[in-house]
Order: C-alpha cells, then sequence, then structure tokens
C-alpha cells in the first residue's frame, strides 16, 4: 500500500492485527519532517527579520563610508559595499530605497538575480577595475532560484536570495579594489551592534546547516 506518511501505514496494521517491519527510514523521515519544519519556522520568524535589520543598519553605514571616503582612493570600495547592501535590501524589501550613486548598478545585479541568467560578469562587484574576462568575477546567478521550502511563501524567496547573494558574493584578496571593500565591510561590522546582530543570524544557521 502506498501512504503519505509511516504513521499511516502502521494504523492500518494496527487494526488489521498485521505485524509491522520498522526500518530506520521512517525514524529518519520523522527527524527530517521536525528539521524541516524548525527551520522554516524559525528562518520566517526569526532569521529574515534580523537579516532585514542587518542589511538595513549596513547599508547605512556603508553610505556614511562612502560620503566620508568620497574623492579619495578608497572611493570605489565604499561604493561597491553599498551597492552591495541595496542589492541584499531590496531582495528583502522592495519598497527600500536604493542610494542613488548605484541605482543602475543595483538595478543591473537584480534582474540578473531575476531572470537566473546562468554564469555573468557581476555588474556590481566589477565596478571601477576595468577587468576582463577571466580576471572579472562572475556569479552564477541560476543558483538564485528559490528551491525546497523556500518555494512555499513570499518572505522565504525573498530570504533565500539574499542570504545566496550574502554567502555567495566574495573579495578577492588579488584585487587591491575588493580587498578594501572587505577591510570597509569588515569595520561596519564593528559598528554599533552590528557584529552581534550578524552573529544572531550566524549561530543559527551555524547549527542548522553547518559553518560557512
Amino acid at each position: 500500500q502506498h501512504q503519505k506518511e509511516f504513521f499511516m501505514l502502521y494504523e492500518i496494521n494496527r487494526y488489521g492485527n498485521i505485524p509491522n517491519f520498522i526500518t530506520t527510514d521512517s525514524l529518519l523521515h520523522n527527524y527530517h519532517l521536525f528539521f524541516s519544519h524548525l527551520l522554516r519556522v524559525t528562518e520566517r520568524e526569526k532569521l529574515a527579520p534580523a537579516l532585514q535589520g542587518l542589511t538595513v543598519a549596513l547599508l547605512s553605514e556603508s553610505t556614511r563610508q562612502y560620503e566620508v571616503l568620497r574623492n579619495t582612493a578608497w572611493e570605489n570600495a565604499a561604493k561597491r559595499n553599498m551597492g552591495f547592501f541595496a542589492v541584499a535590501a531590496k531582495l528583502l524589501d522592495p519598497e527600500i530605497s536604493i542610494p542613488a550613486p548605484v541605482e543602475s548598478l543595483v538595478g543591473e545585479e537584480l534582474r540578473l538575480i531575476d531572470d537566473h541568467a546562468g554564469i555573468e560578469v557581476s555588474p556590481l562587484m566589477n565596478m571601477g577595475q576595468n577587468l576582463k574576462l577571466p580576471d572579472a568575477l562572475q556569479e552564477d546567478y541560476s543558483q538564485y532560484i528559490p528551491r525546497g521550502h523556500y518555494e512555499r511563501e513570499a518572505l522565504l524567496q525573498s530570504y533565500f536570495k539574499a542570504m545566496m547573494w550574502c554567502g555567495r558574493m566574495t573579495f578577492r584578496l588579488k584585487s587591491e579594489d575588493e580587498t578594501r571593500s572587505a577591510v570597509l565591510m569588515t569595520l561596519a561590522l564593528d559598528t554599533s551592534d552590528n557584529a552581534q546582530k550578524w552573529d544572531k543570524i550566524y549561530q543559527p544557521t551555524c547549527f542548522f546547516v553547518g559553518r560557512s
């Protein structure tokens, strides 16, 4: 007989006086259901709001850094970070305003994400560097297609895309300009309680899926 859950078959067998041969996959299946539910609820009720708050705070701090560093050798790196957090913020909240200096670049990134465009050169990450392939940073935008329980609702879809963006984009040591962005981002995380906000997201995700 085909049943949706193991317990249905067990109940049918109990009333029919049919013995059960219980295998470990039934226990693992129930563990998976519990794990999936707990993760989904935690992401919806805790992690998604926390990520949105952290992103807005880091966008604000990156904008402040950009204003301070304009007309210096660090201007482009600061501008990249402003765009980086604007992309994440826009994925989480479509109503949020994008800073004018990065509006067009953020729009290009969002279009690539929405189109699931496959492997393309990242407009934002390569801004101001004039790099050619293979040195230009490429991203696989097909990775932003929500899957599993992230398909169920709009909030989890946006959370999935924003976490993908924050987790996949990288700042390479071979690029001095990208390294400057990484330094500025570290300083932004060290401002106010941003590091604590980040840790409240990182520690639960470590528990569920392992360390990054």
